[in-house]
């Protein structure tokens, strides 16, 4: 293609003139920008790990370790620290209770509808021995219904065959 070959811009440069000083410019500040950030991060870097040794020495030392000790019990006994720790205390205290009586209410909750249930079942039972026993009590007024017309049948027939052998009851 045509852009296959790459020329250097060492090459082009004396044909555009003004423009290869701006470049050279423009990349010279941009070198000199890299190098002060790069001695920045380095000198950031080094107080970093001088503080880093430092505070491994106090802390070894002990002093570093007394000191801060000292400052977090202080901090510890301020009335501002006291009164967050009761408040929190106090929150998650009834925060505890609250979810301790929402758990028994469940309980009691599931316990009565248990109760409910067996309740229910028993009634239901009941009715059930009850249908039962109301059906066979009308099972034996209808028995005993049959067998007294079937009597009382039996009893007409024989009187009207007696009066048909001519014997008149009195």
């Amino acid at each position: 293609g045509r852009h296959s070959r790459r020329v250097p811009l060492a090459l082009l440069a004396p044909r555009f003139g003004v423009m290869s000083l701006r470049f050279r410019d423009k990349d010279k500040e941009r070198r000199e920008r890299q190098r002060a950030e790069r001695k920045a991060r380095e000198r950031d870097e080094s107080e970093r790990h001088q503080m880093e040794s430092d505070v491994r020495t106090r802390l070894a030392s002990g002093d570093l370790k007394a000191v801060c000790a000292e400052r977090v019990e202080r901090a510890l006994l301020s009335e501002a620290v006291q009164q967050q720790i009761e408040e929190r205390a106090a929150a998650q205290i009834a925060a505890a209770k609250q979810e301790e009586r929402t758990r028994l209410e469940a309980e009691r909750d599931a316990k009565v509808a248990a109760a409910r249930h067996k309740e229910d079942m028993r009634l239901s039972e009941a009715a059930r021995v009850h249908d039962i026993l109301r059906e066979n009590q009308q099972r034996v007024e209808d028995e005993a219904r049959r067998r007294a017309d079937m009597e009382a049948r039996a009893a007409l027939e024989r009187q009207a065959e007696l009066r048909s052998r001519g014997w008149q009851g009195g």
